[in-house]
């Protein structure tokens, strides 16, 4: 399992001090290896509750970190064209769908973000042009809430799937639940 958390560019180091002292209130580990500049730190957790790792975030909330999740990755994100059906394009939507699966949940809402850095920003225009097929796959498979159908949920206990890019090639996916996330896209 990984958090993944993101900051403003020259704060990796001082978010993954606060990764780690949540971790450590949670009673698991983690290790990360920030890399200046990026605006987000990859922590590999060990021993992690999901349960302790929420009660830990609401205790002690971390000091540099914009907003934060748990799941997994690196994921690659092409697969073969040829099996979507894609116009010559690569699949990214297929990848990103196995694993949010892999996750076994649901949830309210979806993100898909990318790094607040000149280079991150060049994600935008993949990212919105992913989220509506993203989503529409989510809802098809009942991993997303339908906003027109679905139950609203409370704000403190409203899951919301996170996609991150930190290149066109690579994402990570998890969860945030409520307060243990930014209101806002990628936390600012």
């Amino acid at each position: 399992m990984i958090a993944v958390a993101y900051c403003r560019g020259g704060f990796e180091g001082e978010a993954a001090i606060d990764i780690a002292r949540v971790a450590h209130a949670a009673g698991a580990t983690s290790a990360a290896t920030p890399i200046g500049g990026s605006g987000y730190v990859v922590a590999a957790l060990e021993g992690v509750d999901l349960a302790k790792w929420r009660r830990a975030l609401a205790m002690a909330p971390p000091i540099f970190v914009r907003s934060l999740f748990v799941g997994t990755g690196p994921h690659p994100l092409f697969a073969s064209a040829g099996a979507s059906g894609a116009r010559g394009g690569a699949d990214r939507v297929t990848p990103i769908i196995a694993a949010i699966e892999a996750l076994q949940t649901s949830a309210s809402e979806l993100w898909i973000e990318y790094p607040d850095t000149n280079e991150g920003k060049a994600m935008s225009t993949l990212a919105r042009a992913l989220e509506p097929r993203v989503k529409d796959a989510l809802r098809q498979r009942r991993l997303l809430d339908d906003p027109a159908t679905g139950t609203p949920r409370a704000a403190r206990n409203r899951k919301r799937l996170h996609v991150f890019l930190p290149d066109g090639a690579t994402a990570y996916v998890g969860v945030s639940i409520g307060e243990s996330g930014s209101p806002w896209p990628m936390g600012i």
